[in-house]
């Protein structure tokens, strides 16, 4: 008899995590294309082939609107558009040899950080920039209740995209000071080894 290889009980919950995830960031990425500029080289990679997938599933539940279904496809067209002009952007900054010291993965610059300059960058993408998609998703349901809802929904991924990103920079920053604190009680214990008193 073959032995069975299960999986841990908690890979399922992982793997739907990882989708929510995934479902989550791609939501996002459809909305802050419009809101940001100068992303990271690496920081969209997939995330506008999974953008792409949603709007048209999303549109394909209000196919029997024609105008609904429309103005899915003209903010398809429009997201397609921006993409591939922040892609081309990247490539001509990488050709002309033009330095980013930003991360790879740098989520973008805010426009909306110019109207608000007395916030900070953190503060626009978490607060600022979903309180905008809300508010321009709630202005659209008079025109368009698919496209409207649509934003709606982003601007709620929009915040818990950034705060998922916040919680795994506060984790590695908490790994980098036990490390530090590691290294201190070490070092002294070396010190202590080298004097004879340990």
């Amino acid at each position: 008899m073959q032995p069975t290889h299960s999986q841990p009980p908690l890979a399922d919950a992982r793997q739907g995590m990882g989708f929510l995830i995934l479902l989550i960031n791609a939501w996002a990425d459809s909305c802050l294309v419009f809101l940001r500029y100068r992303f990271g080289s690496r920081f969209r990679e997939n995330n506008a082939v999974w953008a792409v997938l949603l709007i048209f599933v999303w549109a394909g539940f209000f196919a029997e609107y024609d105008q609904g279904y429309q103005s899915m496809m003209v903010f398809l067209g429009l997201y397609v558009f921006a993409s591939a002009c922040h892609q081309l952007m990247a490539q001509w900054r990488y050709f002309r040899k033009i330095s980013n010291q930003e991360h790879s993965r740098y989520s973008g610059y805010p426009r909306l950080l110019k109207n608000f300059p007395w916030f900070s960058e953190a503060t626009i993408k978490l607060k600022v920039e979903p309180i905008f998609v809300l508010l321009v998703g709630l202005m659209l349901l008079l025109i368009s209740i698919p496209l409207g809802l649509y934003l709606i929904v982003g601007s709620f991924c929009l915040n818990l995209s950034v705060s998922l990103v916040e919680i795994w920079y506060r984790k590695q920053a908490e790994r980098m000071h036990d490390q530090m604190v590691e290294q201190q009680q070490l070092s002294e214990r070396f010190r202590e080894l080298r004097e004879g008193r340990f």
